[in-house]
């Protein structure tokens, strides 16, 4: 594994901003909750309660794009800084222990999940990201593992292709949740209707008569069963996908309730 250098990356000018930190999850607008339709894969606890787990993210390797991969790889940490409970160490201080002629058989372990693991446990990191990003034009394929050093297996994988450089940033955002916290993403959902006085129902649980003062908050992100009733109007009912960190527009025409 080749030893993380140093990088002085201007983020904001390559590929977006770094993200503010968050108690739980990006901030989105105030909104009505809804229970999600069944419980968010979370993974076991990494380290004991009320303590952070520290995340250790490795050089990610990047075919013919290295300027893209350095940029994505800041990127990453800072997006999983933002989340909850865990702690990111800096490249600069990764780098400083891998340094030590003492460290050199990790330094050089050659990668992969064992190498990954060596590493964890020099650094003092409870988990260490890996992975790769490959890219063909416009194409590009994100290939990331959180390996769990404490019980010395791989915790997480994430894998997407995306289309365009401004595809990546959110990409990789939704990748920091995936590898450590796939619990904590939501989506949330604006129902456009232009009937006062309905009632909305997300997944069997009543969250509002028409017109909504904001979003329905809370949506894992999947499949979820809408129902709008009104006494003069037939009953609405449809499945929508709700998307990761997104709002989900649903514009509404209610018919006349069949003679």
């Amino acid at each position: 594994m080749a030893v993380l250098a140093p990088s002085v990356l201007v983020v904001a000018l390559a590929v977006g901003a770094a993200p503010t930190r968050a108690p739980r999850a990006p901030a989105k607008p105030a909104a009505t909750k809804a229970a999600a339709p069944e419980a968010a894969k979370q993974l076991e606890p990494l380290v004991p309660a009320g303590q952070r787990a520290k995340v250790a993210v490795l050089e990610l390797s990047g075919l013919g794009i290295t300027d893209i991969a350095k940029n994505l790889e800041q990127y990453l940490r800072n997006s999983i800084a933002t989340i909850d409970g865990f702690q990111v160490l800096s490249a600069v201080d990764v780098q400083m222990a891998l340094q030590d002629p003492k460290n050199r058989a990790v330094a050089t372990c050659g990668g992969g999940v064992d190498c990954a693991i060596r590493v964890g446990k020099t650094v003092g990191a409870d988990v260490v990201v890996i992975g790769s990003l490959t890219g063909l034009g416009e194409a590009f394929s994100l290939n990331l593992r959180a390996i769990d050093v404490n019980r010395n297996r791989e915790l997480s994988r994430y894998q997407a292709t995306v289309s365009g450089r401004d595809k990546l940033i959110p990409e990789v955002r939704l990748a920091a949740y995936r590898l450590v916290a796939p619990d904590r993403i939501r989506g949330w959902l604006v129902v456009e209707l232009d009937v006062p006085g309905a009632t909305v129902e997300v997944d069997n649980q009543a969250v509002g008569t028409t017109p909504l003062e904001k979003p329905v908050e809370n949506l894992t992100p999947g499949s979820h069963l809408v129902v709008i009733k009104h006494p003069a109007y037939a009953l609405f009912k449809q499945q929508v996908a709700i998307r990761p960190f997104e709002p989900t527009r649903l514009t509404i025409s209610l018919e006349s309730p069949p003679k």
